[in-house]
């Protein structure tokens, strides 16, 4: 027999892999952007979401990111951490690119990340922004083939 417990879970399954499948289908895919240091290492690849992409994001939607990659959301000031599955680092930018804050919340948080100096932020698995720290400069640019 089927529990209530089990449908359930089917059910959220299935109404996630609905909000994917509006995503893909819906929207131009996300521009990707490389994260390099002062001299012009790639240390992550992330995905820019804008528009109509960042309104259909939700943090429960995302399980995980592969190494070294992650999401960009420019303009950004704060992120909802509510239903988010993994432990992540967040990192704030401020107007230069210059790294102003690195937040690293434990899964589940039931929060917002958030830095009134930054003007833009992104989010990697944790740890994967290990080798920055506040004050850093890092350069944004259009991403090549394969990381360096």
């Amino acid at each position: 027999m089927v529990s209530s417990t089990d449908i359930t879970g089917l059910l959220q399954t299935l109404a996630i892999g609905v909000i994917v499948y509006q995503i893909i289908t819906s929207v131009d895919p996300a521009p990707l952007v490389d994260v390099c240091t002062e001299d012009g290492k790639v240390r992550l690849r992330l995905a820019q979401v804008q528009g109509r992409l960042r309104r259909r994001i939700a943090p429960q939607s995302i399980v995980h990111f592969a190494a070294q990659t992650g999401m960009l959301f420019p303009k950004s000031k704060a992120f909802s951490l509510n239903g988010l599955r993994f432990p992540i680092d967040v990192v704030f930018l401020d107007a230069s690119s210059k790294v102003v804050d690195i937040i690293r919340p434990e899964a589940g948080t039931k929060t917002q990340a958030s830095c009134k100096d930054g003007s833009s932020l992104f989010i990697v698995n944790r740890g994967d922004a290990d080798g920055l720290k506040k004050g850093d400069l890092v350069q944004l640019g259009t991403a090549k083939s394969g990381l360096t």
